[in-house]
Order: C-alpha cells, then sequence, then structure tokens
C-alpha cells in the first residue's frame, strides 16, 4: 500500500496551479461537509447515520496513512457530522447540503479546468479519501505546523 507522501505526491501532480489549489482549499471541505450532511439523513439504528459509518469505514485508511492527520480529518469530520443536530428539518438540511454539494464540484472541475489537467480521482477513486487529509496538512501548515506521516 502506499504512503500518504505517495498519495501526496500523485495526487499534487493534478493540483500545481495556485488558483486550482484555492478553489481546492475552499470546496474539498464543503464537500466533505456535503456528502456528509446528505449521508447523516440515512439511519442506520437509532441515531446512528450513514455518515458515522463512512467516518468509521474510513478510520483505519486515515489512520494507517498518518495518525496525526488521520485523527484531526476524523475529528473534523465528527465535528461536521455533529452540526446537522442544528438543522431544524431534514428538507433544510437535504437542500442545502445538494446545494453545497453541486456548487462544490462545479468549482472543483472548473479548477481542473483552471489547471489544465483531469482530477485525480478519475486515475484512483481512493483520490477522493485524499483530499480531506491533503487539505488537513495545509491548513496545518497555514498554522505554522507542520506534520510528517
Amino acid at each position: 500500500m502506499w504512503t500518504i507522501e505517495n498519495w501526496f505526491s500523485k495526487y499534487g501532480e493534478s493540483h500545481q496551479n495556485i488558483m486550482n489549489k484555492k478553489i481546492h482549499y475552499f470546496c474539498v471541505p464543503l464537500i466533505l461537509y456535503s456528502i456528509l450532511g446528505l449521508l447523516d439523513l440515512v439511519l442506520v439504528y437509532a441515531n446512528f447515520s450513514l455518515a458515522w459509518a463512512l467516518i468509521l469505514i474510513v478510520a483505519p485508511f486515515y489512520l494507517y496513512l498518518s495518525l496525526i492527520l488521520g485523527f484531526l480529518t476524523i475529528l473534523v469530520s465528527g465535528l461536521m457530522c455533529l452540526s446537522f443536530e442544528l438543522f431544524p428539518s431534514f428538507n433544510l438540511q437535504l437542500y442545502f447540503c445538494l446545494f453545497i454539494f453541486i456548487i462544490s464540484w462545479i468549482m472543483q472541475f472548473i479548477g481542473h479546468k483552471i489547471e489544465g489537467k483531469k482530477p485525480s480521482f478519475f486515475e484512483d477513486i481512493l483520490f477522493l479519501l485524499i483530499g480531506p487529509l491533503w487539505v488537513m496538512r495545509h491548513f496545518l501548515a497555514i498554522l505554522g505546523l507542520s506534520i510528517r506521516p
């Protein structure tokens, strides 16, 4: 299995343009939020939704790649899930998350059009899981924290 540096290196090949990077730094978290928000609407058992199930399924992969980045990304994902309790209705959460999902993906494809390269997930679907870790590393760097895997 690839290391996180292998994943980031390959992911970075289609994320060189500064505008594309900025779009991704903004839109990847929004896409994660919207996906979790949509999955949160599907309850598996009592208050346990598909959003929490996704986090549990992805957690071992994230923690294998990087304990720190994985833990922080899982933590932020969990906080996103908790925020869905603030929505006053199913429909508001559904339409809000659908809107965020669609707009964010449009922006991502605009970023890749600017970049002149296809999104990484066209090569390997697992790159959809790498984006949040890549953005987390960037946000930590802004805070002056350099995280080694």
